[in-house]
């Protein structure tokens, strides 16, 4: 299991609030350092949890009906 993975949940936790929202990729980073203060914010790419996008070394969720957000334009990323 990769780091992602095992963040995964903590991270989709973080964005039941906002589920129909779109948010950018620094309100993203925000939310989780608010929510999760310890986890270091270089490590958050909300790509990596896309169901439409994703890059290597991505969340085991990306791609899938687990994915945290859906990717509306580069920065931009809906939560769903």
């Amino acid at each position: 299991m990769g780091s992602f993975a095992r963040y995964h949940g903590k991270i989709r936790e973080c964005f039941v609030e906002f589920r129909g929202s779109t948010l950018t990729t620094k309100e993203i980073k925000s939310i989780i350092k608010l929510k999760m203060p310890s986890f270091d914010e270089r490590w958050i790419h909300p790509s990596d949890h896309c169901i439409n996008h994703t890059c290597i070394g991505a969340c085991e969720c990306a791609k899938t009906d687990s994915a945290i957000f859906e990717r509306i334009k580069r920065g931009l990323y809906k939560v769903i």
